[in-house]
């Protein structure tokens, strides 16, 4: 059985441009009420943010589920609007006062139409159907079609030019998303080429550990390569350093693993994973630009806030941030929070 590709694609692009506008609306509105709620934490806000990212991310999906019939998509189906969908054994039944309305209504597809073998099954009758049935004289029920309000494209596509947009689409994704992958296999390479940091950094690095109180122990690892202080993990969580952090003096060192395990403590590593798949299949959708945004700001504002929980030296935090930041020419990671 062959596919519709051609309408496929169409149902595609009509699920990215009902969606989007929905996300955007949905963006508007969190950003807005988060404006109005300034005393929130930038936990609380991640979270929100988050979750909205998640939301804005499935409902292009839930528009093409919905939209989308395997009666259209597979031309083996009776897939017109106004086509005979079924035969029913008791078509009397459907005008009958008598019967409830959620009695089960026993019904056949007619397999000399469809060519498909004849199925039985028996669905219940709603109040409200989703489709008006009207019946003929040899009992064949027709769906009248239901009127939604939906947003069309603005220009009318062609069956190429549907289909070009979203091979496009797909294919800058794939870049996208391969992109992230690279990054994820070079630091899976760094951890098996990083050194081992000294007994005294190590226990320091230990003891820090104890008290933010991890469900997932990491490793610490001393890397000459142009990175910052990174935390990355999945299943095997790990804290990056450069060297002159280590042969740095202590206090200074000590605030810096503070933040990078707030970010293991935080399921940053996960968070964020997931955030740059949504941000690269979602390449070109407006609010998934501003939400991205917004988490890997308040996500660092959440981690800073966990370390003055701790160190509540709040100037000193602000200038050794600084001061380190101008000593390091080093790039942050996409797949590394």
């Amino acid at each position: 059985m062959k596919v519709d590709v051609e309408l496929l694609c169409r149902r595609v692009l009509d699920a990215i441009l009902n969606g989007g506008c929905q996300g955007l609306l949905l963006t508007a509105i969190v950003v807005g009420a988060l404006l109005c709620m300034r005393r929130t934490s930038a936990a609380t806000r991640h979270h929100i943010f988050f979750f909205t990212l998640l939301l804005v991310a499935l409902l292009p999906a839930a528009h093409l589920a919905r939209s989308t019939s395997i009666l259209e998509i597979f031309p083996g189906f009776p897939g017109e609007p106004h086509g005979v969908i079924g035969e029913f054994e008791a078509s009397a039944r459907i005008n009958d006062p008598k019967i409830e309305p959620d009695a089960p209504l026993r019904f056949k597809w007619n397999s000399e139409e469809t060519g498909i073998p004849a199925i039985e099954s028996s669905l219940p009758l709603p109040l409200e159907p989703a489709a008006e049935f009207i019946t003929s004289n040899q009992g064949q029920a027709v769906a009248a079609p239901v009127r939604e309000r939906r947003i069309s494209l603005p220009l009318q596509l062609s069956a190429r030019q549907s289909i070009g947009v979203v091979a496009a689409i797909a294919a800058l994704a794939l870049l996208r998303l391969s992109f992230l992958g690279w990054e994820l296999a070079k630091i899976s390479w760094l951890k098996r080429k990083a050194a081992q940091p000294a007994l005294e950094f190590q226990k320091r690095f230990d003891r820090i550990c104890n008290e933010v109180q991890l469900r997932r122990l990491p490793k610490l690892f001393v890397t000459d390569a142009k990175i910052g202080p990174c935390a990355t993990g999945f299943w095997r969580p790990a804290v990056f350093v450069p060297r002159g952090l280590v042969s740095g003096e202590a206090k200074s060192a000590e605030p810096i693993l503070r933040h990078e395990l707030a970010h293991i403590a935080r399921g940053d590593d996960w968070a964020s994973l997931l955030q740059h798949v949504i941000a690269a299949v979602f390449f070109f959708h407006p609010a998934v630009w501003l939400l991205s945004r917004k988490l890997n700001v308040e996500r660092e504002i959440a981690c800073d806030d966990h370390v003055l929980a701790a160190l509540p030296d709040r100037k000193g935090y602000a200038l050794l941030l600084t001061e380190f930041a101008g000593q390091t020419a080093a790039r942050r990671w996409t797949a590394a929070p």
